[in-house]
């Protein structure tokens, strides 16, 4: 997971799959209603990936994502200091 420059929506199709590699899919989670990109998890395309919670404060950003693949299913947390 690594932070991104990407915007949301469509824009940067491109340059998101020049850096998405065979096998591999890539989720853009972007910032909703402030400038920057967001974060971006790349992950093999065997697993399922979903936005689990934004726990977002005035001073933290932070994102928790869930993986899963079978029966199995991890949360990720990742959080930077505004």
């Amino acid at each position: 997971m690594t932070e991104t420059c990407f915007r949301s929506g469509n824009h940067d199709q491109k340059a998101k799959g020049d850096i998405t590699p065979p096998g591999y899919k890539l989720r853009c989670l972007s910032r909703v209603g402030k400038r920057g990109g967001g974060v971006a998890p790349l992950f093999r395309d065997t697993l399922s990936i979903s936005e689990n919670v934004d726990l977002t404060s005035s001073s933290v950003e932070t994102l928790a994502v869930a993986v899963t693949h079978d029966a199995i299913t991890i949360r990720l947390i990742g959080s930077k200091g505004n």
